[in-house]
């Protein structure tokens, strides 16, 4: 058993041919920590951008090994806040705004798996969130009656006759359904977007754990392996993924010392999926 398959289900639930780790010293335009949903994606879409970039992604053990590869395998609308708090928050243009942008993520996964024939389990049964007592009957159907008020559309209330059809249980009062709610297997998906990064010319390094990045002067990443040197400073942007990055040449191109414990990976910008370094733009993590 390899040892990412018992971190959880999804891991271990089909076969896996990991990519080799890097090997000797090389230079990109763009080097990405972590390959996960945001580490590909924005490979990808960086590659879709601008082709000529050299793009490489870079995973301490294999995509998908953390969160990506660790999660329930909804994609839905929910945020953490409800629509209600969101709204109390910031207003009602931006609630509106949140749920929206959370509705085309939801749709963006279904394009890219018909896009790009990913086979991954996916399958759009929509969301039903029950109510056990009368106080959350209350609060969901408000949160429906809010959500008519912004503008929004797929939701309605299931009584608790409407609910012993969908789930023939006396525990539940009703439930709020949604439509906008699909599920996958979170690895293969994962794995579904190295394929399609692959395709698109981008390097996929696993094994290949970074252990230090240098973001002033010339930019470089500390691996195991290699050592990279920068050429360009490339910042994208975010929300929009299609967007072309901006660039502008280095002006420190001296090459950083290799050091007899591990070597670096210099990149025109270095993104983490954690959290960005100090100092760095990161907008597309």
């Amino acid at each position: 058993m390899a040892d990412y398959e018992e971190k959880s289900y999804w891991l271990g639930s089909s076969p896996y041919e990991e990519s080799p780790p890097l090997d000797g010293s090389t230079k990109v335009d763009v080097a990405i920590v972590g390959g996960g949903f945001c580490g590909l994606s924005t490979a990808y879409y960086l590659k879709r951008a601008e082709p000529s970039l050299r793009v490489a992604v870079l995973e301490d053990r294999v995509v998908g090994y953390g969160a990506s590869g660790r999660n329930a395998g909804f994609a839905m609308t929910l945020m953490g806040f409800t629509l209600s708090i969101t709204n109390l928050r910031f207003g009602k243009e931006k609630a509106k705004q949140a749920h929206d942008f959370a509705h085309r993520a939801v749709d963006h996964i279904g394009q890219m798996v018909d896009a790009h024939s990913i086979d991954c389990d996916y399958e759009k049964p929509g969301l039903l969130t029950v109510a056990l007592n009368p106080a959350q009957a209350k609060r969901l159907q408000e949160e429906i009656e809010l959500a008519e008020k912004l503008g929004i559309e797929g939701l309605k209330w299931l009584d608790a006759h409407m609910m012993q059809a969908e789930v023939h249980s006396p525990t539940y009062l009703g439930a709020r359904w949604e439509e906008q709610c699909a599920l996958i297997n979170p690895a293969k998906y994962v794995r579904g977007l190295k394929r399609v990064a692959l395709e698109h010319g981008v390097e996929v390094y696993e094994r290949t754990p970074v252990e230090a990045a240098h973001l002033r002067r010339t930019p470089h990443l500390d691996t195991r392996t290699a050592w990279w040197r920068r050429r360009r400073w490339c910042s994208p942007r975010t929300p929009s993924p299609g967007a072309s990055p901006s660039c502008a040449t280095s002006s420190s191109p001296s090459s950083p010392t290799s050091s007899s414990r591990s070597r670096s990976l210099t990149s025109s910008w270095a993104a983490s999926a954690g959290a960005p370094a100090r100092g760095s733009r990161t907008g597309a993590t």
